[in-house]
């Protein structure tokens, strides 16, 4: 028989680690809205968005008897935990983790109490406990199992109420995490209101900007949302400091400053100069005066001056979603009226120039979209739509983090249970399956180890392109490139004087794992696949370079493509007084560079 209990948890941080710990063996787990790294502060947000105080999470164990869990496969386990979830708490982040180690099979399913997308908070257990088992047995008898008789069950709910169901139809506030994460990504470059306004207007947010507050209207919302409510850095104080800070960083930083006036000057003819930053400050008057139909509109004469490439933006939001996902080999459906849906997400409709969510009331263009595509922040997205990398620039500065929230998961290839990904990746590596490699690889999100068997690497930053091994017939693997990767596969840390840069994913991965697992440790890189472009933008952020070392594969000992490569990049390195060497062969731990020493000024001979 199926059973249900609940606990409301103030912190869920233990729940967190247990079940990231479990994940090694265990599977498979299903992530809603949320990753399970960081569940406990990602529910905290959402609760403080909101404003809504009580308990951190809910903790529900769904468990059948002994012999019901032989009879069941481990996928008809997890498929009842989160048909149970999403008929409790549709419209909530939740974890689904099932776990099959002991005689009775069980589903950890942790919730946030506090919707996202109607900030209700879920608080009497009682009550909620009687729901909960009502669904539990109506999932049960719809798979032919066993339930508890009435009877046993004290004090039980008679089935859902309807202020449940009020809730169940009171859907669509995901906007506002979205017009948040927008509103978040305008205010990291802004220097003033005008700038701030432009940004959101490419995103299609309205706002409306007066002496004490700021309304942001979401497209398609007719009412707006007050800064204050939002978050204070939202708010019109909280902007006009993030202006100063920007100010400064752009006055302090000359060769910055030089390169966006660059690139603003290939943009635009005939724009006006660009002022002395020195002494400059935000506007802190509102443009009352310049407003269409009640909207505050950025004055033009005030973005020809911007250092912001604003036309960027504009150019990027031009191009067509339907071309990208041609491009991307992204599946789209069309239904019988010709309108173009996201398959096996059929809730997303797509449009040349736009998209929309109709299960949340989400929208967006073709920024966001290439975002959550390619797993990155919406400069990179820029500057891939644009190919341009030189709006990377600003990124070095002011930061790109990735959006906080997605308003859709983009589908991929059914991922293999964890146990059998990380069999496969051991075979592949050569760690034992108890390696710390695996879980961290999983945990930043740089693997994909298919139902197939073939295992995906991904660069540091976006996924526009991966690196995949596939088995072949004689026991050794067969490296493919998707896609164009345009990032390291790791990042070296900042200050370094002596790099070792590895020329592949696997080779890394077997010989320096602690790349990985000790992050900023050592003074380590590693290409996606050779690229003397990618090799540049790194040594480009690195000032303080003196050496760098190429260690290729063993099993590209005499390549004519990896001679080229290397010679290509001495020759570009030597008038920069850039040492560069190349071994073959392997490379001990005592031989890898560690970060601290080369803070110290220490460059280690090989």
């Amino acid at each position: 028989m199926a059973t249900v209990k609940i606990q409301f948890n103030s912190d869920a941080s233990n729940v967190e680690k247990y079940l990231i710990n479990k994940r090694e063996v265990e599977g498979p787990t299903t992530e809603q809205s949320c990753k399970l790294e960081g569940m406990t502060k990602t529910f905290a947000g959402v609760q403080e968005l909101y404003d809504s105080q009580g308990n951190n999470a809910i903790h529900i164990i769904q468990s059948w008897s002994p012999k019901e869990s032989k009879q069941l496969s481990r996928e008809q386990i997890h498929e009842m935990g989160i048909k149970l979830v999403e008929r409790f708490a549709p419209g909530h982040q939740f974890v689904v983790q099932t776990h099959t180690d002991q005689d009775h099979s069980h589903n950890h399913i942790v919730v946030n109490p506090v919707s996202l997308e109607t900030g209700e908070r879920i608080q009497n257990k009682k009550h909620h406990l009687g729901i909960l088992r009502d669904l539990n047995d109506k999932i049960a008898l719809e798979h032919g199992l066993s339930v508890l008789p009435k009877q046993e069950i004290r004090g039980r709910s008679t089935g859902v109420t309807d202020k449940v169901k009020r809730i169940d139809n009171y859907r669509g506030r995901s906007y506002i995490m979205d017009l948040a994460n927008k509103a978040n990504f305008a205010r990291q470059l802004a220097t003033n209101y005008d700038e701030y306004v432009a940004v959101l207007n490419s995103f299609d947010i309205q706002a409306r900007i007066e002496p004490k507050n700021i309304t942001y209207f979401y497209p398609g919302k007719e009412h707006g949302k007050r800064g204050k409510n939002l978050k204070e850095d939202l708010d019109k104080p909280g902007l006009e400091r993030k202006f100063t800070s920007n100010l400064e960083k752009f006055a302090r930083l000359p060769e910055l400053r030089k390169n966006l006036i660059s690139l603003a000057n290939e943009i635009r003819e005939g724009r006006s100069a660009i002022p002395n930053l020195e002494g400059l400050k935000p506007q802190n008057s509102a443009l009352v005066s310049h407003r269409a139909e009640g909207f505050t509109t950025p004055r033009i004469e005030e973005l020809a001056k911007s250092l912001i490439p604003i036309e960027e933006i504009q150019r990027a939001k031009a191009q067509s979603i339907l071309r990208y996902c041609d491009k991307e080999g992204i599946k789209l459906s069309k239904t019988q009226d010709g309108r173009h849906q996201l398959q096996g997400r059929e809730y997303v409709e797509v449009t040349d120039h736009s998209w929309t969510n109709h299960k949340n009331k989400t929208r967006g263009n073709i920024i966001d979209f290439v975002a959550n595509h390619q797993e990155m922040g919406f400069l990179r997205a820029l500057a891939k739509i644009n190919n341009n990398p030189r709006l990377l620039l600003l990124e070095q500065y002011l930061g790109d983090s990735k959006p906080s929230y997605q308003s859709f998961h983009m589908p991929q290839e059914n991922a293999a249970p964890r146990g059998e990904a990380i069999i496969q990746l051991s075979k592949l590596l050569g760690h034992p399956s108890s390696n710390k490699i695996y879980s961290e690889l999983f945990k930043q999100q740089r693997v994909h180890v298919a139902n197939s068997g073939a295992i995906a690497f991904f660069p540091a930053n976006g996924r526009d392109g991966y690196i995949e091994y596939r088995a072949t017939s004689n026991g050794t693997f067969r490296r493919l490139k998707q896609g164009k990767p345009s990032s390291l596969f790791v990042e070296p840390p900042k200050g370094a004087t002596d790099i070792h840069l590895f020329l592949e994913p696997k080779h890394l991965l077997k010989t320096a794992p602690q790349a990985i697992t000790s992050k900023g440790n050592y003074s380590i890189a590693a290409l996606m696949e050779p690229n003397l472009e990618i090799v540049h933008q790194m040594v480009a952020k690195q000032p303080n370079l003196k050496r760098l070392t190429l260690f290729p594969a063993e099993s590209d000992r005499g390549s004519p493509q990896i001679l080229t490569f290397y010679q290509e990049l001495k020759r570009s390195l030597d008038p920069f007084s850039i040492e560069t060497e190349m071994i073959w062969g392997p490379i001990s731990q005592k031989e890898l560079p560690r970060s601290r020493d080369i803070d110290l000024g220490i460059s280690l001979e090989i």
